[in-house]
């Protein structure tokens, strides 16, 4: 296993990075899950260890440790939908190694390393407090690829933020459910993308809180 260490980051090069930086620059998640599903499989599995490598900044020890033996599965076959690797990887490594996490890192930081692209957007505003809610955007969406932005079951993909200013300002995080709903607009679920480092199908269109 490389060890998650600065030296060690700035001695690993990947093919790619201006690709990369150019799909994290991109304004909104669902833009950032197109242009993350146009890449090929080599790519996909180089921009989550490029990734991982930008966000150790604050990891203890065994917090680097842990993430490390994520990063060593991510192969190219692993996302390639249905390979050993990708089955192995989404249902016997990652369910494991989320419980193990789970007693290291915070909801905020898991969803920071593994479920930044899903997104937030504000949809309410007021003169003392505004919301950060993960909410379908089909503006960036054709008919022959509809907005399904979350992955059904997934713990962390709907992420709400709600942020009071005032004499006592406060910040109150909550996660939601993912479903399907037709009313919400037909989902293609073959559309990959959502979930723990964008492993799953994007398979539900709807977040409940």
């Amino acid at each position: 296993m490389v060890g998650f260490t600065l030296e060690s980051c700035k001695k690993e090069s990947f093919s790619g990075v201006e690709k990369f930086e150019s799909l994290l620059s991109l304004p909104g998640s669902s833009e950032r899950r197109i242009a993350f599903n146009e890449l090929a499989s080599t790519d996909k599995a180089n921009f989550w260890k490029y990734n991982l490598r930008k966000n150790m900044d604050g990891l203890t020890g065994i917090q680097r440790k842990l993430v490390g033996e994520i990063y060593d599965q991510l192969s190219p076959a692993a996302y390639e939908n249905g390979s050993n690797d990708n089955v192995r990887l989404k249902t016997l490594i990652v369910p494991k190694w989320l419980a193990k996490a789970e007693t290291l890192f915070s909801k905020d930081r898991l969803w920071e390393l593994f479920y930044f692209m899903e997104g937030e957007k504000i949809v309410s505003v007021s003169p003392d407090s505004y919301i950060l809610e993960q909410v379908p955007q089909s503006e960036f969406y054709s008919e022959s690829a509809p907005d399904c932005l979350c992955n059904i079951g997934s713990s962390y993909t709907c992420k709400k933020k709600q942020i009071s200013i005032g004499t006592s300002s406060s910040i109150n995080v909550t996660y939601g459910s993912c479903s399907y709903t037709k009313s919400a607009g037909i989902c293609d679920r073959d559309d990959y993308g959502c979930g723990f480092g964008q492993l799953w199908s994007c398979n539900g269109n709807t977040c409940t809180f």
